[in-house]
């Protein structure tokens, strides 16, 4: 089904603060979508990951 531009919104992405971050927490590797991580404890390979799919959303 092919929908119309005017019919698709602007992505909107939120984004909430965590609170009480551990500098001891490390990020561990887990595999599919849909999985929620805290960003201060993402890998740098993670990080150019989400800022590489980012830019794909600005695009």
């Amino acid at each position: 089904t092919v929908l119309p531009p005017s019919l698709l919104h602007e992505p909107t992405i939120l984004y909430e603060p965590g609170v009480g971050h551990h500098e001891d927490h490390e990020s561990g590797s887990l595999a599919g979508s849909g999985v929620r991580k805290d960003v201060n404890t993402l890998t740098t390979a993670e990080t150019d990951n989400l800022r590489k799919a980012l830019r794909g959303v600005k695009e």
